[in-house]
């Protein structure tokens, strides 16, 4: 799983619990930012290899794409992890 910034990651991770982390890569796209995850994501489209990649950008990322990827799970809500305490 790919996510758009470190707070992601670390929002995820605390859901999962310790048991999925067994099973599920996370990055974050940090020092790349959003348009780098969102061109991932139109990667994705063209290239196998990038299909079981899942993309996690934060929920006010979801409306920038006119056709959303399959393997694009956006976060609910449309604010920033970081901005939700």
């Amino acid at each position: 799983m790919v996510f758009e910034d470190k707070e992601g990651q670390f929002l995820f991770q605390q859901i999962c619990g310790s048991k999925l982390r067994d099973y599920v890569s996370a990055v974050s796209t940090t020092s790349f930012g959003a348009g780098y995850l969102k061109n991932l994501g139109v990667l994705s489209t063209k290239l196998p290899v990038l299909e079981d990649v899942i993309l996690v950008p934060d929920g006010d990322m979801a409306k920038t794409w006119s056709v959303q990827p399959k393997n694009i799970a956006v976060f609910p809500g449309n604010a920033r992890p970081e901005t939700l305490a």
